[in-house]
C-alpha cells in the first residue's frame, strides 16, 4: 500500500478491494444500503436459513472498520464456541479481505486489527460481563433469538459515545414466551416503529446460490408432515406463534372448526 496516499484515498481503495472480492445479492445490498447510505441506527433483518447473513455480517464489519480509524467492531453470536465454528475455524472472517489491509490476527482473542488501528472482535453473548464498558462503533448480533438476554442491555450504552450502529440478524424464534425470544420480538418492534431504524424480512429464496428446486422439496415435505410453521419460520423468516407444537397440528381452524349450532344441526339430521 502506497504510504503517500491520504487516509481518504486509502478508504476508497479499501472499499474497491472489498467489492472486487465479493458480490452481494439484492437482499444483502438492501441491508448494506440501510447501514452505509441511510446510516440507520438499528438495522434488524429477519433472515431465512442460508440467506447469507454471515456474509453481510462480515462485509458490514470490514467496511465499517476498514474506513473509520480506531473503530471497535464486535460480531456476537449466542456462544463463543458457535462463533468460532462459523466465522473463525474455516477462516471465513480472517480471509474476507486482502491480507495487506490486516495488521494483526490474534487467534486466542479472535480479534483482527486492521491497517487503521480499527479492530473486529468475535465473541459470544455468554461473555456478557466482558462487554460492560468498552466503546463500540459497530455491533453485529447474529441469531439474536438465542442470546443471553443480559448482553444487549450491557452493549447498548457502549454504542453511545461513538454513535455506533447495530445490525441484528437471524431467524425468528418459535415462541413469544422465553426471555430471549421476547427480546428478539421487542427489538424488531422497536426497529419497525422508529424512523432512524430499519426492519426487513428476507426469505431463503433471495439467495441465488440456494437451489430453488430443493427449497420446494423441503417446503412440500415439511407441510406434508404438519410442520408448515417450520417452513415459514426457518425459510420464510416469518414469526409463527405455535405451529406444529399445537396438540393437533394437522387441524386447520378455517377448515375443521365449526360453531356449536352447526354441529348440533348436523347431529340432529
Amino acid at each position: 500500500m502506497a504510504k503517500q496516499l491520504s487516509e481518504d484515498q486509502k478508504n476508497r481503495l479499501f472499499i474497491q478491494d472489498l467489492n472486487k472480492m465479493h458480490d452481494p445479492h439484492p437482499g444483502q445490498m438492501d441491508i448494506g444500503r440501510a447501514i452505509f447510505v441511510e446510516k440507520k441506527r438499528l438495522i434488524f433483518a429477519k433472515c431465512g436459513r442460508k440467506f447469507g447473513k454471515s456474509w453481510i455480517a462480515r462485509y458490514a464489519s470490514y467496511r465499517k472498520s476498514g474506513t473509520q480509524s480506531k473503530l471497535p467492531t464486535y460480531i456476537i453470536l449466542p456462544v463463543l464456541k458457535q462463533a468460532k465454528e462459523i466465522y473463525w475455524a474455516g477462516r471465513q472472517l480472517q480471509d474476507f479481505i486482502h491480507p495487506r489491509w490486516i495488521e494483526h490476527i490474534d487467534n486466542s482473542q479472535c480479534r483482527i486489527t486492521l491497517w487503521n488501528k480499527s479492530f473486529i472482535k468475535l465473541d459470544g453473548s455468554d461473555n456478557t460481563e466482558m462487554h460492560r464498558g468498552p466503546e463500540c462503533g459497530f455491533f453485529v448480533g447474529d441469531e439474536m433469538k438465542d442470546f443471553d438476554i443480559r448482553l444487549w442491555p450491557a452493549m447498548l450504552p457502549n454504542l453511545l459515545v461513538l454513535r455506533g450502529q447495530a445490525l441484528f440478524l437471524g431467524t425468528p424464534p418459535d415462541n413469544d414466551i422465553e426471555p430471549s425470544a421476547l427480546q428478539y420480538i421487542r427489538l424488531s418492534e422497536e426497529c419497525e416503529s422508529e424512523s432512524d431504524c430499519f426492519l426487513a424480512k428476507y426469505p431463503s429464496s433471495m439467495n441465488p446460490k440456494v437451489p430453488q428446486d430443493l427449497l420446494k422439496k423441503i417446503r412440500d415435505r415439511l407441510i406434508a408432515n404438519g410442520e408448515e410453521d417450520v417452513w415459514l419460520r426457518e425459510y420464510m423468516a416469518e414469526f409463527v406463534k405455535a405451529g406444529h407444537k399445537l396438540i393437533f397440528p394437522m387441524f386447520d381452524e378455517t377448515k375443521h372448526v365449526f360453531s356449536y349450532e352447526d354441529i348440533m344441526r348436523e347431529l340432529k339430521y
